[in-house]
């Protein structure tokens, strides 16, 4: 958590978490595929993720984008569990 006095404080990019970098990094692609269609394969998914981020994303139903598909490989045999 980031304790700064100031409410409209922020920090660096530079300075997150790696799973916070990771995650900002690939909500870009991600939300690409969803909303031109196509194909995303991610390989080791939970490799810089906190394990709870990486099993919604999976886990995460996508209504109105049936020509999207994002595709994961895991070594975490828990990711798909909900």
């Amino acid at each position: 958590a980031h304790h700064e006095k100031t409410p409209d404080s922020w920090l660096p990019f530079g300075k997150e978490s790696a799973g916070t970098q990771s995650l900002f990094t690939l909500a870009v692609p991600v939300l690409s595929t969803l909303q031109t269609g196509g194909l995303l394969v991610v390989d080791e998914l939970e490799a810089s993720l906190h394990p709870r981020i990486a099993r919604t994303i999976v886990v995460f139903p996508v209504p109105g984008f049936p020509v999207s598909t994002v595709t994961c490989s895991s070594s975490d045999p828990l990711i798909a569990r909900r």
